[in-house]
């Protein structure tokens, strides 16, 4: 009677620790995928389950699955051997053991997480919402963004990045009492970084490290995968102009994967779609032979009324930097960088990296004007 005790004050001394620790955030897994069934394990170690009808926690081991399912407005949990029951909500602690948690219906990829999971009945499915540690975060969504075997000052850049844009769009789904979702509406997480040590160290090495402006204010972290050769300013994209988000030439990513593309189009299609968007007459000949050498923000001029940006949008092109070719019954795209261009390029990020670069180094050629601070100075900082 006295350990079953002991583990219960450590328990739940343990929940209400991770519940306010102001270094953690909640993210709703599988957001909007409207999941009926979920399968959860534990990859290692004990993992703990509370259930809306009884305040005596259930502790499991990784040898015991749960099914988790919607049963009319409940949900119903089993394992392989006995039903357990029916509840409105479930809670379920994995501290320091990792939890492999897989969406059956419908069938999604596979999270492994850890930290708390509340799970109740939201609009007839399954509402995930994990609790965990900013930095786990941090290292999911990099693993998540970046590639593998790249160098390490780039991780940590990426890392930064990474939690200077959660830290300061903690309130995007306050009204859902979470924090982020894991889609890339926000930043895309599939679970704690696990599969590439060195991105673990990074968000470890740059803890509590952010990106502020001028005001000390968290910057709008943002980031794409290359160019082209040039950045795009903020309020060519987004009509927002920031100062740190400024337009700046890198030829750093001028030879990586993405830093060109080619597109075909039926050029009745495309004349077709100019004359629908065009607000100014334009001949046909030069709708279909347009050059654009630097970042521009109108297609030709301004006077066409269309923006690059738009066209990009529309026909699902790679970037908002192109120039246009005659090619008799087609026209060719022949397209620089991949992304809407501001803030970050990684291609180039990553060349800089591999030249002896450091994160700063990095972080200051992308953003302009910025401070690179730990948490705890931000308030000095704005003195």
């Amino acid at each position: 009677m006295f350990r079953k005790s002991v583990f219960l004050f450590a328990f739940f001394a343990a929940v209400i620790s991770l519940s306010l620790n102001a270094s953690n955030i909640k993210i709703a897994l599988y957001n909007e995928s409207k999941i009926t069934s979920l399968m959860v394990t534990s990859e290692m170690g004990r993992y703990t389950l509370i259930t809306s009808d009884s305040l005596h926690p259930l502790l499991l081991d990784n040898t015991t699955l749960l099914q988790i399912t919607v049963v009319n407005d409940s949900i119903q949990v089993n394992t392989f051997e006995k039903k357990i029951g029916t509840y409105t909500f479930l809670k379920i602690i994995s501290d320091s053991s990792l939890l492999k948690l897989k969406a059956i219906q419908p069938a999604l990829k596979e999270k492994i997480c850890r930290g708390i999971f509340d799970i109740n009945i939201l609009k007839g499915s399954l509402n995930v919402i994990n609790t965990l540690s900013v930095e786990d975060y941090v290292a999911g969504v990099v693993e998540a963004e970046v590639g593998s075997k790249l160098p390490a000052e780039f991780y940590k850049a990426q890392c930064i990045i990474t939690r200077t844009y959660a830290l300061s769009h903690l309130r995007r789904h306050e009204a859902e009492n979470f924090n982020l979702c894991d889609k890339v509406h926000c930043q895309a997480y599939n679970g704690v970084g696990k599969r590439n040590p060195f991105i673990v160290i990074a968000a470890q090495q740059t803890k509590d490290v952010v990106l502020v402006d001028s005001s000390s204010e968290l910057i709008t972290a943002a980031f794409f995968s290359n160019c082209g050769g040039t950045t795009a300013n903020s309020e060519d994209v987004w009509n927002k102009k920031l100062s740190y988000l400024r337009s700046v030439n890198d030829t750093f990513c001028l030879k990586q994967r993405n830093a060109v593309w080619k597109k075909e189009i039926d050029k009745t299609d495309w004349l077709n779609y100019m004359k629908k968007n065009c607000k100014a007459t334009i001949s046909d000949s030069i709708i279909c032979n347009a050059v654009q050498a630097n970042r521009a923000v109108y297609f030709i001029d301004k006077s066409s009324g269309i923006k690059n940006t738009s066209i990009r949008l529309d026909l699902n092109l790679k970037s908002a930097f192109f120039t246009v070719s005659d090619m008799g019954d087609k026209v060719l795209l022949r397209g620089r960088g991949y992304g809407h261009g501001v803030g970050l390029c990684q291609e180039g990020a990553i060349q800089m990296a591999r030249k002896g670069y450091s994160y700063t180094n990095i972080l200051h050629f992308y953003f302009q004007q910025v401070n690179i601070i730990n948490l705890s100075q931000k308030e000095f900082f704005k003195e």
